[in-house]
């Protein structure tokens, strides 16, 4: 049996869930944002740090792969700066570092073609048509478009 770490920290809130290979949720853990752009990387490391180590516990379980969907999250860059963290606190899984956005998408629309609609504490529209071809609109942060976001209201 396989198990998987899922995490989704948005500007508010990181919410990390470890599930079986059925898909079944064990375990699940939450605390404030983790935005990379807004709360910075070491901010970020002890969100992380503190939700996996809630939800693994005294357990000896060491997850296959951990999926994080991170608002801030833009660029190659940004990938490589959530990878290192994972790398310092200890976890060696296959890790992917996404969006959140992405995560939202895969989440609702399963592969198939699709567009969600972030409006929490920053915003962001993502979608993918039918040739995978992907395109966003906003989720740059406050300084520069953050219309419809909680940030804004």
């Amino acid at each position: 049996m396989f198990h998987v770490l899922g995490i989704d920290a948005g500007g508010t809130k990181t919410v990390c869930q470890l599930a079986d290979e059925r898909g079944e949720v064990l375990a699940e853990a939450r605390r404030g944002g983790a935005n990379l752009q807004a709360a910075g990387e070491l901010d970020v490391e002890k969100v992380l740090h503190g939700v996996m180590n809630e939800v693994l516990g005294d357990t000896d379980l060491t997850p296959a792969a951990i999926c994080l969907g991170i608002a801030g999250v833009d660029r190659p860059e940004d990938s490589a700066v959530v990878r290192g963290i994972m790398k310092r606190i200890g976890y060696k899984a296959r890790v992917l570092v996404v969006n959140d956005a992405l995560v939202a998408l895969e989440a609702g629309a399963a592969g198939q073609p699709g567009v969600v609609v972030i409006a929490g504490t920053g915003s962001i529209a993502y979608g993918r048509n039918a040739h995978d071809e992907a395109a966003r609109a906003g989720g740059w942060g406050y300084v520069l478009c953050d219309e419809g976001s909680a940030y804004l209201i």
